[in-house]
């Protein structure tokens, strides 16, 4: 299995932990059980493109006061322009198997 390695900012990383752990602690949520063996085989619900991710960190209620609106809306449209740049991109797959292939 190939490792896929996503470059992220650690001062949010760190933010969003603490934020869940946050919540956690005062929605009195009981972790669930460790996973053992294989995580990658698993189903998950998590979003399938960065729009999705990003919808669903605007819709996330309890996020909001803690992480700030404000953070969360420049964020966010920052995230979406980077997105929207992302999807004029012709990828080299798209160059090799779709544009030598008319």
């Amino acid at each position: 299995m190939k490792t896929v390695r996503r470059r992220c900012n650690p001062y949010l990383v760190i933010a969003a932990s603490l934020t869940c752990g946050y919540l956690g602690i005062r929605e009195q949520i009981k972790p669930k059980q460790p996973i053992e063996g294989d995580a990658y085989s698993l189903e998950t619900a998590l979003p399938y493109t960065l729009r999705e991710a990003v919808n669903e960190l605007l819709d996330c209620k309890a996020l909001l006061p803690i992480l700030g609106d404000k953070f969360v809306r420049l964020y966010s449209s920052v995230k979406h322009h980077e997105y929207n740049i992302f999807l004029n991109v012709v990828s080299a797959w798209e160059r090799e198997r779709l544009l030598l292939n008319v």
